[in-house]
């Protein structure tokens, strides 16, 4: 049969490459490949093919429209061949005139034997009768110039031909000299092997030959006695009865491959022991591929065994590179390949494999070019420098915080405000580098129990603050497990260090904090412990130096000594404030006379209520402040007061504009400044006034609409601003009309709930209401309102927050998630196809290295690697899915029903006595019944049966799936919830917490171990039902 001419489009150009490479062992085919439908149309307007492969989804023109172009003018045989698997696109195939469709799977080998059967059977159409000797002419050209040796025996075993390459490759001079030899009469295949070749199985595989060993079979021959290394494919050719027709060796000579790897691994071993006694890290860089090796070395730099590390890419190793570090790192290397420095050299730091940063010394230079004379490959050189690094950063530090230090005692020496001292601290955290720096004041409560409170904190970004947490505020040092420490601080001892290595009990309480490591040293004011500065290091761990414990030492005395002059500071600024305190803080008005009437002092009420500044005041008689017309009346009753013969002036005060405050004022002969002096205070007697303008200021100037109506007549006799602005109104259109007739409330049915309920609580809050405006437009808020009392009369209290544009703004995010769910969509399925491509590629591969390869390590974590990011992109889909579509009431027994037909329980014995019990859930329950019967197969060991039953509480329900198997240690119950947890992908029980969350249930395992699991899904009460099957 000629070669099949096969047109492959698909978009992705390694997937061509891959999918070539798989179909062309499988089968006599031609590829022409291009990247899109367009160039597709080109190729078939001059180019004759068999048949035509397509990817569906590609830009401009997908798989489907291209069919239906071609099925214009021709009906060349067409395969769909995508990872699209919706039944409409199935649909939308078969009718456009597609000849075969297959799916993409993550099973390669399946896949590509389906594809190459799926072809074949397509170019046999396009095949007639008339060609059948010109394809046997060409089939017999092509065995003839085959490189690859080939021999071919009859049904019965006998050689019947084989092809020069074999000739040349056995030393035989003519197919006479071996036309005796038999397949099954020689030495050279094991019985069973020879067997499953009957059976119709292909037998490949590679192996050394050595004709000197040869005493009989297929490979004896007289005139060689060497060895060779070959790659040897049995395989029978089987007619459509079944039987066999022929069966076929394929011997490839891999005798000078072999060679060469073993000359490169001596060599490289070699290498290997130069470099390891020099712990010198070597990488090479295949820059066109942006492959790299390392040797163990420089794995072992950062943490890793090399089997770990690889495989490695460029791009992997600049994932591991400091953010900061990355920028220069890119440019010198750009520089190096530019030709513009003679080598790269650079000092950057690696992350580790336990998460901390470690300082290498890289070194590289270009060692090939390609054909263009671009650069293709680089080779280089890695020194772990951290110990000298660790030095120059801890010079660095101590500069920095004595820098920092220094800062601190000039600013002090000026203000002792908190602002300054958290200015302070600042300088001095971010000089030491660490995350959090804190000041704890100590003190002794009335029953001599030693506390401490947090007073000052200073936070890097992402660190969240602790200062506002109750626990660290009158913090009892022996009842909170800390005695330890008020122990060495009391003496003047510093406690430091990593978590790691302080007591079981210490670790626990500063972990909820993150922290990994700190340092705390005593603070000491007039020679007593007034508490401690702290300093946490919560993104990793960090060794303490004596330096910088000494120089922190230095800080604690800096802040001992300014606290010390800040409370005596403080002690006098107290005495100077209390009497202006207690004078200005009082709000009656307060003045201070000479004997003659002349005001000396007022405090800020006179100021602030009676309009004047204090220097237009001051040096004035005191009866400025009263009304003009009685002004006289006044002075004789003030004298009268200080005669003892009258107790307080009636005359009200009058402000700068002329308002009067009707007061009531008692005066008293004293001392001021230490000469004499008269006290008048005058009481403000229009509280209530004052109150109801209060109340209408609020009222009127509110962003809400508000309303206050009759209670028994409904109309309105009053409405603020916001009501008419919103509604568009003017006020003489509402006041004394009622909602009704105004026709404001658009749903009759909720209005009568309301006053319903305010009839029965004389309140109703919080309802969604929707009002309609003048111009009819409608209008959507929350709506509460209260029986309030208005000069004897009931009256109601309405007021609406308007959430219109809230809602208009949650319509727009939800069509946003639409489209990101669509983008997500399609950017899952790109990625699917790149790992279709690591799926094929891993196939080559298994069939290229031998079982005993050093590479066959290398190729399981590839395979293992590809499998992870599959099911990871499979679970974003299900993730993706959750809280997309509305809730629906779900049948339980329904739902079980459906996953039980999936054959992977055939073996389980499920028992659902749920009846007719339906939850209110997300439309993903269904997955939420598979992950735990799958789980239960999965994990639970011996499981047999499961049962799922239900039982009410007098808070909710609850869904029981119970098994018999090995069931879940204590520890795990709820781990086994988390992302990432468990032997797999540890993403199905996570998942399933996530859907039920949607609709507020929960799940919980309460499984005893030894007896089985036992998961118990809590629904609330209003979201089950029983509801019968319709008939």
């Amino acid at each position: 049969m000629n070669p099949v001419h096969v047109l492959l489009v698909d978009d992705e150009p390694l997937f061509l490459e891959a999918i070539t490479e798989s179909l062309a062992i499988r089968g006599n085919f031609i590829f022409d490949c291009v990247l899109s439908a367009q160039e597709a149309l080109q190729k078939i307007g001059h180019m004759k093919y068999d048949v035509i492969v397509s990817d569906y989804s590609m830009p401009e023109m997908n798989g489907i429209l291209l069919l239906k172009e071609i099925r214009k003018t021709s009906s060349i045989p067409f395969i769909l061949f995508t990872g699209q698997g919706s039944e409409d696109t199935v649909i939308d195939a078969i009718n456009s005139g597609v000849d075969y469709y297959l799916k993409k799977g993550d099973n390669a080998e399946i896949l590509f034997t389906e594809l190459t059967h799926m072809i074949r059977q397509a170019a046999y159409r396009r095949y007639s009768d008339e060609r059948l000797l010109e394809n046997e002419k060409k089939y017999r050209e092509l065995f003839e110039k085959s490189p690859i040796g080939i021999i071919i025996f009859n049904p019965e075993g006998m050689l019947i031909d084989i092809n020069p390459a074999a000739l040349l490759l056995l030393r035989i001079s003519s197919i006479s000299k071996i036309k005796n030899r038999t397949l099954f009469s020689n030495h050279m295949f094991s019985q069973e092997t020879l067997e499953k070749l009957k059976t119709g199985k292909t037998i490949r595989y590679s192996t050394t030959l050595d004709f000197q060993a040869q005493k009989s079979g297929i490979f004896q021959v007289d005139n060689r006695e060497d060895t060779i290394f070959v790659d040897i494919s049995l395989t029978p050719h089987t007619k459509r009865d079944g039987t066999i027709s022929a069966y076929y060796i394929h011997i490839i000579d891999l005798s000078a491959q072999h060679l060469a790897e073993e000359a490169l691994r001596k060599t490289g071993q070699k290498l290997s022991l130069a470099l390891e006694g020099s712990r010198i890290g070597l990488w090479d860089w295949n820059i066109k591929k942006g492959e790299m090796t390392f040797n163990e070395r420089t794995a072992e730099i950062i943490g890793y065994t090399l089997p770990e590390l690889m495989p490695m890419t460029i791009e992997k190793w600049e994932s591991l590179t400091h953010p900061e570090d990355l920028k220069t790192l890119t440019k010198i290397i750009h520089e190096h390949l530019s030709g513009k420095i003679p080598y790269y050299e650079s000092e950057i730091r690696i992350r580790h494999k336990d998460n901390r940063w470690v300082w290498i010394q890289d070194r590289g230079k270009i060692t090939e070019w390609d054909e263009k004379g671009r650069p293709a490959r680089m080779t280089g050189t890695t020194i772990d420098i951290s110990d000298r690094k660790k030095t120059e950063q801890q010079l660095i530090r101590k500069k920095n915080i004595l820098g920092a230090i220094s800062f601190a005692a000039t600013k002090m020496m000026s203000s002792l405000s908190d602002e300054t001292i958290n200015e302070v601290l600042s300088r001095i955290g971010k000089a030491v580098g660490v995350s959090r720096v804190y000041i704890f004041n100590h003190e002794y409560s009335k029953d001599g129990i030693a506390l401490i409170s947090q007073k000052y904190e200073w936070v890097s970004e992402g660190i969240i603050p602790q200062i506002n947490d109750p626990l660290f505020q009158n913090l009892d040092w022996k009842s909170a497990g800390y005695e330890r420490w008020g122990s060495v601080l009391f003496n003047g001892g510093i406690i430091y260090g990593n978590i790691r290595d302080f007591p079981d009990k210490e670790q626990t309480m500063l972990s909820i904090l993150d922290v990994k490591s700190i340092a705390m040293v005593p603070i000491f004011s007039n020679n007593k412990f007034s508490g401690f500065v702290g300093f946490d290091y919560c993104a990793s761990e960090f060794e303490w130096s004596y330096l910088e414990l000494e120089t922190l030492e230095v800080a604690a005395g800096l802040f001992g000594a300014s606290f010390e002059r800040k409370k005596l500071d403080e002690e006098v600024r107290i005495r100077e404030n209390n009497l202006s305190t207690f004078f200005n803080t009082i709000e009656d008005f307060i003045f201070v006379l000479s004997p003659e009437g002349i005001i000396q002092k007022v405090n800020e009420t006179v100021i602030r209520r009676l309009l004047y500044t204090e220097e237009e005041l001051i040096g004035q008689p005191v009866l400025m402040v009263h009304p003009e017309m009685r002004r006289a009346e006044a002075a004789s009753i003030i004298s009268d007061i200080i005669a003892g013969k009258r107790n307080y002036c009636p005359i009200p005060l009058i402000t700068k504009d002329g308002n009067l405050i009707p007061v009531e004022t008692r005066v008293v002969p004293g001392i001021w400044d230490n000469n004499p002096a008269i006290f008048g205070v005058s009481k403000d007697i229009s509280a209530l006034t004052l109150s109801e303008e209060k109340f209408s200021k609020a009222f009127h100037s509110s962003g809400s609409l508000m309303a206050i109506s009759r209670l028994d007549t409904k109309a309105f006799v009053d409405v603020n601003k916001t009501f008419l602005d919103t509604l568009g109104f003017s006020p003489d259109e509402v006041i004394g009309k009622t909602p009704a007739e105004l026709g404001i409330f658009d749903d009759v049915r909720m209005q009568a709930t309301i006053s319903k309920q305010i009839q029965q609580k004389g309140s109703s809050r919080n309802n969604q209401i929707t009002i309609k405006t003048k111009d009819k437009r409608l209008v959507t808020g929350i709506l509460s309102a209260d029986i309030i009392h208005i000069q004897d009369t009931d009256a109601l209290l309405m007021v609406m927050n308007d959430i219109t544009e809230i809602i208009r703004l949650s319509d727009a995010l939800l069509q946003a998630n639409k489209k990101m769910h669509l983008l997500s969509s399609i950017t899952r399925h790109d990625i699917l196809n790149q790992v279709q491509i690591l799926f094929l590629m891993q196939n080559n591969f298994e069939r290229k290295i031998s079982p005993d390869s050093p590479y066959k390590e290398d190729l399981d974590i590839f395979t293992r690697t590809t499998d992870t990011i599959y099911r990871q992109i499979l679970f974003t889909r299900d993730y993706q899915e959750m809280g997309i579509k509305e809730p629906v009431w779900e049948r339980v027994e329904r739902a079980v029903e459906n996953e039980k037909n999936n054959p992977i329980f055939s073996k389980l014995q499920i028992e659902v006595t749920t009846g007719d019990l339906e939850i209110f859930t997300d439309p993903m329950f269904s997955k939420v019944c598979y992950n735990l019967l799958e789980n239960a197969i999965r994990h639970g060991g011996h499981v047999t049966k499961i049962t799922i039953s239900f039982k009410k509480t007098p808070e909710n329900g609850i869904i029981i799936f119970e098994d018999n198997g090995i069931g879940i240690p204590d520890k795990e119950k709820e781990k086994i919830f988390e992302q990432g947890f468990g032997k797999n992908t540890g993403f199905g029980l996570f998942l399933t917490r996530e859907i039920l969350s949607i609709t507020k249930m929960s799940i919980q395992e309460t499984g005893t171990i030894g007896k089985g699991a036992r998961f118990e899904i809590i629904v609330p009460h209003d979201n089950w039902r029983y509801n019968p099957r319709q008939t």
